[in-house]
């Protein structure tokens, strides 16, 4: 008999991050508040219900503004980087974490990888066969633009180039051949510089090129490949709020859709295709600190709107990634 417990009204993080992997959306870590991480493995079904599993055990670090990403070869999602809770000359701050690891999900055991050449914190980051690029992110006090790959099956990491520029809580996935890199935030006078831009990465040339920009900037959103198209969903606006905004990309037109919007507002969250549909949980629904605790099951469409759903758990059902139409490129600038 399984030891599943499924718990609809289950509340989810604020700062949280997650990755699909077989019939589940892995929901890890998050924050409570500004300096309380939680190392929590939650799991949403693909009918969009939330519940926990005994045999997955938290991350033995708390964690926020950390990055979740799946490996299907290895049957494990890896969380990387993130904030930990610091004191500094007796004030609390967060600190960038080089810190990443491993839950195998046969086992149901975390381990731990070799550590991020330099400390991360809401990267864009996306997995290509069976490596993983990170770009960006925030380090120290500033947004970094070095790109780094994983390789998995070796435990190791290579510095592979710069971006045209550094960010943190944009966001990253792999699309056809290519990493896509959308919005993002970056650090600087004033209110700093919210970003509207898409780009992708050709590591076979290893070229940046541009593409048509969002129509509104965004940052702490999901980018989530969902039959066939790229989707932006929610994510904070110039006023640095919570946004419930869908957008669809069209790569053979080279053009940004806005969609039916999700059922609310939550920025910096778990998301993933799922069952047919797109599935996001957590986050903020307000900022500062006010988390989302719900999980909705949302079907991008231009006249239809998104359901909540709080059912129990559906069987395991897959789908394979496509390839996008092929764009319109420019090289970034």
């Amino acid at each position: 008999m399984s030891a599943i417990q499924v718990a609809p009204s289950l509340s989810h993080h604020g700062a949280t991050t997650g990755a699909v992997l077989g019939d589940r959306l892995y929901v890890v870590g998050g924050s409570r508040s500004a300096y309380h991480h939680v190392g929590d493995v939650r799991l949403v079904s693909a009918r969009g219900a939330s519940f926990e599993d005994p045999r997955v055990p938290a991350l033995d670090r708390p964690r926020g503004d950390l990055v979740a990403v799946a490996h299907a070869g290895t049957d494990s999602i890896l969380a990387v980087g993130g904030v930990v809770a610091t004191d500094h000359c007796d004030q609390p701050s967060n600190e960038p974490s080089r810190e990443m690891n491993r839950l195998d999900v046969r086992t149901g055991t975390w381990s731990r990888c070799a550590p991020l050449p330099a400390p991360r914190a809401k990267a864009g980051v996306a997995m290509l066969g069976d490596r993983m690029l990170v770009i960006g992110g925030r380090q120290d006090d500033l947004d970094s633009a070095s790109m780094f790959a994983y390789h998995v099956l070796d435990d190791r990491w290579e510095w592979i180039g710069l971006f045209p520029f550094g960010a943190r809580h944009a966001a990253a996935c792999a699309f056809g051949d290519r990493v896509w890199y959308v919005g993002g935030w970056t650090a600087g006078s004033g209110a700093g510089t919210l970003r509207a831009g898409c780009y992708s990465y050709d590591p076979a040339d290893r070229e940046v090129r541009r593409h048509a920009d969002l129509p509104v900037p965004r940052a702490g959103h999901a980018l989530v490949v969902h039959r066939g198209a790229l989707h932006v969903l929610g994510g904070v606006d110039e006023r640095k709020q919570p946004t419930r905004t869908v957008f669809r990309y069209d790569a053979a037109r080279d053009r940004w859709q806005q969609l039916a919007p999700l059922v609310t507002d939550r920025a910096m969250f778990a998301a993933g295709s799922l069952g047919g549909a797109i599935v996001v949980a957590g986050g903020w629904r307000k900022a500062p600190g006010e988390a989302n605790g719900s999980a909705e099951r949302h079907v991008p469409a231009a006249a239809r709107a998104a359901r909540a759903l709080t059912a129990s758990p559906t069987a395991p059902r897959t789908s394979r990634g496509s390839r996008p139409a092929r764009p319109s490129d420019r090289r970034a600038s």
